[in-house]
């Protein structure tokens, strides 16, 4: 939904420009992690090889979600946005 894009977003703006965040992952990385996140969270049924076709389908580059990189140093964040 609009909504649940609209706080993947907001979660990807407010951990991308955390002062801990390292550049794990691209801002297209990231995105996609978010994405992914808020399916996940809203009972979606959404794998990461979906994920990696359907961003493929879409940009022409296929992105696997790999949250696991980062969340636990955002895990509040996540509670907050997604």
């Amino acid at each position: 939904t609009v909504e649940q894009f609209a706080s993947a977003k907001i979660l990807q703006m407010k951990v991308g420009r955390s002062s801990i965040w390292t550049a794990v992952r691209s801002p297209h990385g990231l995105m996609v992690d978010c994405i992914y996140l808020a399916a996940k969270r809203n009972g979606m049924k959404v794998s990461a090889i979906k994920m990696r076709n359907l961003t493929l389908e879409l940009f022409g580059v296929g992105t696997q979600p790999r949250p696991s990189v980062w969340q636990n140093a955002f895990k509040e964040l996540i509670e907050e946005y997604v």
